[in-house]
Order: C-alpha cells, then structure tokens, then sequence
C-alpha cells in the first residue's frame, strides 16, 4: 500500500547461520532464554492490529484513509497537534503479512538485544526508535501516510550494531567478523528490497536504524557488570530524548513553511465541510485551492460536486468537465452524467447531450447502476420507452429493489399500457415501503380490488 513502511526482508536459514537479519547475530549477543520485553512488544504489535481491523480497517487491503483515522503518521495531522501519530503509527500494519514479517524480526533481533542491553534498554531503544524513524518518515514525505514497526524494529538492530563497535576489544575476532557480516547482511539485502519496492518507507528504516544505533552507544553497558553505570544510561537516553523533541519541534517550523502543506490542510479543511454538507464553505475552500494550484484535479471535481449540491447547474458542468486524469474516469462520467440530467435535460438537445454523457459513463462501468437509471429516465423523456425500460432491467439486476428505480419501471410500464408489470413492480414497492414512505399515487389505480 503507498505510504506503509514495509518490514525488513524476511529472514532465511543462510543468515540465520551467518546471525544475518532474522536472526540472533553470532558470537557473544545470544538470544535471551525468555526475553519477556520482546514477547510483550510482539504482543502489543499483535493486540494492536486486531484492535484497528475491529474497528473497521480492512484485514488484507486498508485504505489509506482507514490507515490515517487509525493513527498513521502524516504531517498535516502533526500541524493540528496530533503529536501522538509519531508513535501510534508504529502500533499499525498493512495487513496480516506486514505485521507477521514485522513481529518475526523483531523477535529475532529483540531477544539479542535484550541480552546485550536488558529489558529497560530494549524498551528505551524501540521507543526512541520509533520516534526517530515517524520523524524522518514525515520530514522526507510529509504527505504521506506511513504506517508499520519497521522502523522501529531497525532501531534494534542499529543498536545491535553497536554492541560489537563498544565491545570490539573483549569480543573474539571471529565472533566480531560473524557478528558485523550478519549486520552488513541485514542492511544490504534490505536496501535493495527497499529500492526495489516503492512502498517501502526507506526514510523511516534510515531514521530508526540511526536513533537505534545512537542508542545503543549511549545505552552500552558492561556484559560482565550489567547493573552498572545506571545513572549514565538514564542520562544518555533522556539526552537522544531531548535531541529528538527538538528535531519534532524543527519538523513542526518546516511542516508550517512547506506550500503543499498549507494546502492539503486546505483541502483537508474543504472535504470535512463537503462531508457536512457546508456546501457554501466547501466551495470557498476549493476555490482557494484552485488558487494556489490551477487545474487540480480533486479541487475541480469536489468542487463541481458542491456547485451540484447548491443546484448551480453550469458552475457544476463546468468544474466536472474540467477535471481530468486524477480523477477516476468512472466517478468523474457519473457525477457528469447525473449533473448533465439535472440541469440540461430540459431541453432536447440538452437531453441528448445528456445521453452521451450516461453512455459513457455506463460504457466505462457497466457494473454501475447510477448511470443506467438516469439514461433509462432521459430515454423515457425522449420517448424512447424500449431503451429506458432496457436500462432500468439491467440497473435492477445490478441493485435488487432499488425504490426509485423500480418506481421509475412501474411508470414506463404505465406509458405502454402494461398494467399487469406495473402492478408488480407496485407491489415490490409496497414490501419495500417504510411505514413514513407511501407509495406513488399511481399504484392505487393498480391496486387489485377488495373483495
């Protein structure tokens, strides 16, 4: 999905001999027998994806508005004061794959780090991590909407890495050549998986790898006397914590200066008034979105559908003609097709116009019945009652007891004098009727007689 981090290329048996990625690396730094922070940070990861696809992003495709309402990390959310993103984006995944290879790394890499560094070290190394990683991420694409552990999960092995750079002199040569192979190894492949796939987030992979490697430097504590030096750790990590709150402060002064910025929160600000049916305000917005960048797409379309809204009929044709390639074709023929109906299917020319643009909009989608029941109501306004009644047959085998569509049927099947079809479609009409919804008035001439 664009905009996910993706998780590190997953490891295999090669370099799990060699204590590649996936593994523990070779020599001194053995996994930890039971590593209780690694298994709580898998379970975490693991309650945490459960969580989002129970509330309503999709398990295997999310969307990136899914993604983004969840808590992804995005920059114009960071503007608004939603700081919170650079860490609850690291609790989310793209899907079950995502997540699994994600927790499969950090399994491997965690439990040698919580040997090398204790369980508190861990800690403090994956949540600095995170941090560092979401704050590159954002920084190098701030609309973007990234999601994943990855970076995170580099942030352990970048401190893995560190380990043997502290400890080169009491480690043994071979261990430390096995050791630093297995790390080399681990970046390599996952900079080529990274290069070779455009949803790879390599800004985050590179933000976490670094802060992970910086703190593993200052977190460095003696194998022989592990409780050691305590207070120094504490000030080390409270120091990489302090450095990366003011990078986030940097990142909030350049977010503010960039113009695509400013104007997706604009768009942002024009779609939730769109959304409330603010038409006059979203129409305001979009026009100053337009302002800044002529021709947009997603401007010129929103706004059509607006103008629509207000019933400013050319203001909408206009804006909906307009809009081109970032637009889909389908939606865009079939907000034209219902607009082109509304305002210019007075006239006869106009509803041939019309036609041509529902004919385009069926031929593009035929699996759409928007556009066929407003073709089968021009036809019925050309006379042309076979054409209509073929259209509304193929809207209602798409969408079954559709009211208005089946309602405009019943009419056709008046106006050629099929009673018997229409009083069907009447009595369909009639099952579907609410107890606030009456049915059309011309159902009770078709009603069959009381006995």
């Amino acid at each position: 999905m664009p905009g996910q981090e993706l998780p590190p290329a997953p490891p295999g048996t090669p370099e799990e001999e060699s204590g590649g990625p996936g593994a523990p690396p070779a020599g001194p730094l053995r996994a930890a027998p039971r590593a209780p922070v690694t298994w709580a940070l898998v379970a975490v990861l693991v309650v945490c994806f459960v969580g989002s696809v129970l509330r309503g992003v999709d398990l295997w495709t999310p969307t990136v508005g899914q993604l983004l309402d969840a808590g992804g990390v995005f920059g114009p959310a960071l503007l608004e004061g939603q700081w919170w993103r650079l860490f609850t984006a690291a609790l989310l995944h793209g899907g079950p794959v995502h997540l699994l290879l994600n927790v499969w790394a950090l399994r491997a890499g965690g439990r040698a780090a919580e040997v090398a560094f204790g369980g508190a070290g861990l800690l403090a190394i994956y949540v600095l991590s995170t941090l560092g990683a979401s704050l590159v991420s954002v920084a190098a694409h701030p609309l973007v909407v990234s999601v994943g552990a990855s970076g995170s999960v580099f942030g352990v092995f970048g401190a893995l890495l560190a380990f043997p750079i502290v400890h080169r002199r009491i480690i043994p040569r071979e261990a430390l050549k096995r050791q630093l192979r297995g790390l080399a190894f681990f970046l390599v492949v996952n900079l080529a998986y990274g290069l070779s796939n455009p949803h790879v987030d390599l800004a985050a992979h590179a933000g976490g790898f670094l802060t992970g490697l910086a703190a593993g430097l200052l977190l460095r504590r003696d194998p022989l006397r592990p409780a050691a030096h305590a207070w120094r750790r504490l000030q080390g990590a409270l120091a990489l914590a302090a450095l990366l709150a003011a990078g986030a402060w940097g990142l909030r002064e350049r977010l503010a200066r960039l113009d695509e910025v400013r104007l997706q929160r604009v768009v942002d600000a024009a779609l939730t008034a769109h959304r409330t049916r603010q038409y006059e305000e979203a129409v305001r917005l979009y026009t100053q979105c337009l302002e800044t960048r002529r021709g947009d797409d997603l401007c010129l379309f929103n706004r059509g559908l607006a103008n629509m809204a207000l019933g400013r009929g050319p203001e909408a044709l206009a804006d909906l003609r307009a809009s081109g390639k970032g637009i889909d074709p389908a939606k865009r023929l079939g907000a034209l097709c219902e607009a082109a109906a509304r305002f210019e299917g007075e006239s006869e020319e106009g509803r041939e116009g019309a036609v041509q643009d529902c004919t385009r909009a069926v031929e593009r989608d035929p699996s759409s019945p928007g556009p066929l029941h407003v073709r089968a109501y021009l036809y019925a306004r050309q006379g042309k009652l076979d054409e209509a009644l073929s259209d509304l047959n193929r809207a209602l085998a798409l969408a079954p007891g559709d009211r208005s569509t089946l309602e405009l049927r019943a009419t056709v099947f008046l106006s050629q004098r099929r009673y018997d079809e229409a009083a069907k479609d009447c009595a369909a009409l009639a099952k579907l009727a609410g107890p606030e919804k009456e049915l059309p008035d011309f159902c009770a001439t078709l009603a069959p007689p009381a006995r």
